[in-house]
């Protein structure tokens, strides 16, 4: 037998040719593909619905969570509203404390000064009895030529017997540079007299005998200076008495100025 030296000899087989082999062969791989498909896909599938099913439930746990929250802030909300509605009340109450206490001082400050007005009157300490000019108010109003006027007399005595006599009120001032006397008749509708009848015991007010104001009604270009009273008792121990009321305005009733 001739060897052929110097080359590789390769060993071929011979296979019978089996073309329904490879088919079947082909088959069940595509089955086998088809089947993982399948399988991947139901896979995802459950592991979609796995999580769907989470998320839900989830979702329902929050909202649990949620509906919670909401309710503890309402009560919060309920909680920090009575408390600032009873903050409120608190500070209403005491601000209508302090106010009625304000109140009772002034009432009493009141009070100390009618019953030393009066103790002056019924039991005097000064040796200087008899009629007294002892208070006036002169106001202000929201018209610029119009004012509020009252003055108060008063008697000091030991035996309080009937004042009477005569007193007269005038505004004086200047007009056009030029001094000038109105009567308070001439100014104000309250007084109809120049001369004003004295009849009391112990205080009579002017313009009347309650404590209403004198309407007084400036005329134009006159310019108060003061305001001057002038009193005149009758009786065994007359007594005449003359003040300048300085054209000015208090907030309060203020102690008629010694002429």
């Amino acid at each position: 037998m001739i060897r052929v030296t110097g080359t590789k000899q390769e060993h071929l087989i011979v296979v019978p040719d089996q073309p329904g082999k490879r088919l079947l062969k082909k088959f069940f791989y595509w089955l086998l593909f088809g089947a993982f498909s399948v399988g991947s896909f139901l896979l995802g599938e459950y592991l979609g619905m796995q999580s769907q099913q989470t998320a839900l439930v989830e979702r329902d746990l929050l909202r649990v969570e949620l509906a919670q929250k909401r309710a503890e802030i309402e009560g919060l909300t309920q909680e920090v509203t009575t408390l600032r509605v009873g903050a409120d009340v608190d500070r209403q109450s005491t601000d209508n404390v302090r106010l009625t206490i304000k109140q009772l001082e002034e009432e009493k400050f009141q009070l100390q000064q009618d019953l030393s007005f009066y103790k002056n009157i019924m039991a005097p300490k000064s040796e200087d009895k008899g009629l007294r000019i002892q208070k006036y108010d002169l106001q202000k109003t929201e018209q610029i030529d119009r004012f509020r006027l009252k003055l108060m007399l008063t008697q000091v005595s030991d035996n309080n017997r009937l004042l009477s006599g005569l007193a007269t009120v005038s505004l004086v001032g200047r007009q056009d540079g030029i001094e000038k006397s109105l009567s308070l008749k001439d100014v104000s509708e309250q007084v109809s007299v120049q001369n004003i009848k004295l009849g009391f015991r112990y205080f009579q007010n002017i313009p009347g005998p309650d404590e209403r104001f004198a309407e007084l009604v400036i005329p134009q270009g006159f310019e108060p200076d003061y305001v001057l009273v002038v009193a005149q008792s009758r009786g065994p121990k007359p007594k005449r008495v003359e003040q300048k009321i300085p054209w000015q305005f208090e907030e309060a009733v203020t102690d008629a100025p010694e002429s």
